[in-house]
């Protein structure tokens, strides 16, 4: 049996609990919404910085990406011209080699699909083979989870970005 005001104290206690957690999920909230405004212009800042070759400014994105991603791999790849080949900028990172710039097929690899259906990917246990050579690459480097995403202009896809992890993606890199 418990007292009218046992039951009130633990109520109030209920309440005071439930307030905190609701603000330290908004508070997450806000913090990943500066992150990503921040992110957002540091993007914006070097693509509208002193002209450089695409190379340069994709892999200075793909940089900017590792770090505030905390990502292992990032990889640019952007479309040419006729849309058919979709050729990948340097690679920013941390891994012991440097990946080879490749270029692929729409359709083909895991790059060429995301661009080809215009639709994000995730691999949380095991990459697939996104370019000739992705495979071992990622097993040299322990590479196990990540996420592609297709980049677009006016509705149509120009590119596709990659990340790559040695974990599984977090819902903050996603």
């Amino acid at each position: 049996d418990w007292s009218e005001p046992v039951l009130q104290a633990l109520s109030a206690a209920a309440g005071i609990l439930g307030a905190a957690l609701a603000r330290g999920e908004m508070e997450q909230r806000i913090s990943a919404s500066l992150a990503r405004e921040q992110l957002a212009a540091e993007i914006g800042a070097l693509l509208t910085d002193e002209p450089r070759t695409l190379d340069e400014s994709l892999h200075r994105c793909s940089s900017t990406l590792v770090k505030h991603l905390k990502a292992d791999v990032v990889r640019i790849w952007h479309m040419d011209d006729r849309g058919v080949l979709l050729r990948s900028s340097p690679a920013a990172g941390r891994v012991a080699r440097p990946l080879p710039v490749q270029t692929v097929r729409v359709g083909e690899y895991g790059i060429g699909r995301i661009a080809a259906t215009a639709e994000p990917e995730v691999w949380a246990d095991g990459i697939p083979e996104l370019w000739p050579g992705s495979l071992t690459a990622a097993e040299e480097e322990r590479l196990r989870g990540g996420a592609g995403h297709p980049l677009t202009k006016d509705g149509r896809v120009v590119g596709v970005v990659t990340m790559l992890l040695r974990d599984r993606p977090t819902d903050a890199q996603l």
